[in-house]
């Protein structure tokens, strides 16, 4: 499967963009429910856990546009959108990693 598809899939979009909106959250120190866009028990006791970081309330998790845009740049950037990711090197990744953090995606 090539790297744009993989990272451009519905449900890893809305992942990055509530993560997005919590170290948005974080950053100006506001305090707001958290929003959980996924069903699964595990998601919601790890929303439970991180009940104490803020999350606006009016915050769209159908809206991955900020998350997708992202994404987009930095594959396209790196020019691995088409590539698969069995064939990357120790270096491509790491290109895509930097790439990723440069537009604000970490992975922990």
């Amino acid at each position: 499967m090539q790297l744009g598809a993989i990272f451009l899939q519905k449900k890893l979009l809305r992942q990055l963009d509530d993560n997005l909106a919590v170290m948005r959250r974080v950053a100006e120190g506001s305090s707001m429910e958290v929003v959980s866009t996924s069903s699964s028990a595990a998601a919601r006791r790890q929303a439970a856990a991180a009940a104490a970081v803020p999350v606006p309330a009016s915050y769209d998790p159908s809206d991955t546009r900020l998350a997708r845009a992202r994404v987009e740049t930095a594959l396209r950037e790196t020019d691995l959108s088409t590539s698969r990711s069995a064939k990357l090197t120790i270096d491509d990744f790491l290109r895509l990693l930097v790439s990723f953090n440069k537009h604000g995606i970490h992975f922990a």
